[in-house]
């Protein structure tokens, strides 16, 4: 018998706020799961949280006062990397920090009836109480790389997640940040890049998009994602209409356009599969 494979890792970025990204991370988790993946969204915005917001009538803690998350998860992760410091014998273990990288401790079910073995589940950015922006404006993510080993302890938080899961999305911070720089370069086999037709956001993405190539160059823990997918969102004129600024924007980048209602069936396609057509109760 043939080995499953792993689940693949996809973030969606964006230069600019405004592109749709969410909305499109969560439609397609919902298609997915509803083809019968098992799928696993990350809600990696941490200084905007809000992914939770699309699942919010099937979560049971919907406004997560109650529940932990990714930044939860990294600050036991940095604690147990300063105690460890003072244990010599700890330190010289090469694999101390494995019982610290489950991140599905912090996953949370969506209670919806996906047919089997399909499944949804949230890891959302964090528990939203009065200290939550203390604890993110509080993490050194240069000493989570530096001092405590956090390339390599992520690489084995992807290991786990891509047992346990066919599809892991990330929703990645917008703009040039430590995290969102965690998201494209070392976080994903697959990248989803949602931009608008507006000159900032165009340029911006196509700027990031050539350092990533470097980025990833110098990391000594991960490659440049093999697909890169470039969707342009909100454009609701008519073809005509957006035909030259799309054309611009192409001039500025050779992306792989996808409207983001195919995505699911790209990303799928390559366990060849389907996603089966359905319209929506709405139309």
């Amino acid at each position: 018998m043939s080995q499953p494979q792993p689940g693949r890792i996809v973030t969606f970025y964006s230069y600019k706020g405004g592109t749709g990204r969410s909305m499109a991370l969560a439609n397609i988790a919902w298609i997915l799961a509803s083809a019968g993946q098992r799928v696993l969204v990350i809600d990696w915005d941490l200084e905007a949280p809000g992914l939770h917001r699309y699942f919010y009538p099937f979560l049971a803690d919907p406004d997560l006062v109650e529940s932990d998350g990714l930044m939860d998860f990294f600050i036991k992760f940095a604690a147990a990397a300063v105690a460890s410091d003072a244990n010599a014998d700890k330190t010289q273990e090469p694999s101390w920090f494995d019982p610290y990288s489950n991140l599905m401790y912090y996953a949370y079910s969506v209670d919806f009836a996906f047919p089997k073995p399909g499944c949804l589940d949230l890891v959302p950015a964090g528990r939203q109480d009065e200290n939550y922006s203390t604890r993110v404006n509080g993490f050194n993510w240069d000493r989570f790389y530096t001092a405590f080993g956090g390339g390599v302890f992520l690489e084995a938080v992807k290991q786990k997640l891509r047992a346990e899961y066919e599809f892991i999305l990330i929703y990645s911070r917008t703009g040039v940040s430590d995290t969102s720089g965690i998201c494209t370069v070392q976080m994903p086999d697959d990248l989803i890049v949602c931009f608008t037709l507006n000159r900032q956001s165009v340029l911006g993405r196509s700027a990031v998009a050539r350092s990533m190539p470097r980025s990833k160059s110098v990391t000594a823990y991960s490659r440049w994602p093999c697909a890169c997918t470039t969707t342009c969102s909100r454009t609701c004129q008519t073809a005509n209409a957006i035909g030259a600024p799309l054309g611009s924007a192409i001039s500025h980048f050779t992306p792989t356009k996808k409207c983001w209602r195919c995505l699911a069936t790209y990303l799928i396609s390559r366990d060849r599969c389907s996603v089966p057509w359905r319209r929506s109760p709405a139309a």
